[in-house]
């Protein structure tokens, strides 16, 4: 079974078997395990069983299970153009019906004649909201206005409170009295001076109680990241669209990044990393040891497996 396969591939030939079983017949000839193509392809071990099951759905897509049949026949020294063929037969594309061009055409004829009434009748009615609305703005502000200018005429015009003084007529009415009721003492002159000094203030600082230096609170260190945590990390040097999967195949991150920005992230690895610009991704590490990117010929495009830091 395992030599007609590899015959089957070699020649290129249309194939019986499923992808899958050629995989695995292939692989169980050269007596290889799933351990050791993961080790050589970077390809969690649960993808490679979904595999060779032909479970094509827990792949991620049909680029990925292409990729990864690609991948595994490259390995093996299989011919992986009769399998991508099967493949594309079992999993055909979705295509959406395209609508000719002229009726697309006169789709957009019709959606635009039907809008145009109704453009036509909102303009003056749109046009007239928008001169109400301003007037009462206007007239609202210019009231506002007009209460604060009030407010500050009333506060200006209220009466002040009179400093207390004495009045100098006052003043010379009653020194007379007072020489015309009194003849043994005389009056004493009015001193200006103040009884006693002031004394000066000592404007001096008064001593305190020694002021303790404001302990220097050191700045907390980062919490480390979760033992059993991946942290994966890059930064880019252009625009890219970055896609992240962890073991499991779930989707960590779908997001497009700009130039200068940076991506961390913590998961259970490897991590499955599809970059739409692998020239502009830089430091691509995870937990510190960085891998290198580099890009496939004029592709732009980039499916990377990464896996985690050994133990050793």
């Amino acid at each position: 079974m395992t030599s007609a396969a590899d015959n089957s591939t070699a020649s290129g030939t249309a194939i019986t078997d499923s992808p899958g079983q050629v995989l695995a017949a292939a692989r169980e000839s050269r007596g290889l395990s799933l351990e050791v193509i993961h080790e050589k392809t970077l390809i969690p071990v649960w993808k490679l069983k979904a595999l060779e099951a032909d479970q094509y759905t827990r792949l991620g897509g049909r680029p990925f299970a292409i990729g990864y049949l690609r991948q595994v026949a490259k390995l093996l020294e299989v011919d992986a153009t009769p399998l991508v063929e099967h493949f594309n037969r079992i999993c055909k594309p979705v295509v959406q019906p395209e609508l000719p061009e002229e009726q697309e055409s006169a789709a957009q004829v019709a959606l635009q004649l039907a809008k145009k009434p109704l453009l036509s009748l909102w303009s003056p009615w749109t046009l007239l909201v928008s001169v109400i609305i301003w007037f009462a703005s206007v007239w609202l502000f210019q009231n506002e206005a007009d209460q604060v200018e009030t407010l500050a005429d009333d506060a200006l015009l209220e009466p002040q409170p009179a400093e207390e003084s004495l009045n100098p007529a006052e003043l010379e009415a009653l020194a007379e009295d007072l020489r015309r009721s009194s003849s043994v003492d005389p009056i004493p002159q009015l001193e200006l001076e103040t009884v006693s000094e002031i004394q000066p203030v000592d404007l001096s600082p008064t001593p305190t109680v020694d002021e303790l230096p404001a302990a220097e609170t050191p700045a907390e260190p980062l919490a480390p990241a979760l033992s059993d945590q991946d942290q994966l990390a890059m930064a880019f040097t252009e625009q890219c669209w970055v896609e992240v999967r962890d073991v499991r195949d779930t989707l960590l991150v779908a997001k497009l990044y700009d130039k200068g920005d940076n991506l961390r992230l913590s998961g259970e690895g490897p991590f499955s990393v599809l970059l739409g610009n692998a020239a502009a991704a830089q430091r691509v590490t995870v937990n510190g040891r960085e891998f290198e990117v580099v890009p496939r010929g004029a592709q732009k495009t980039l499916r990377l497996v990464l896996p985690p830091l050994s133990s050793d």
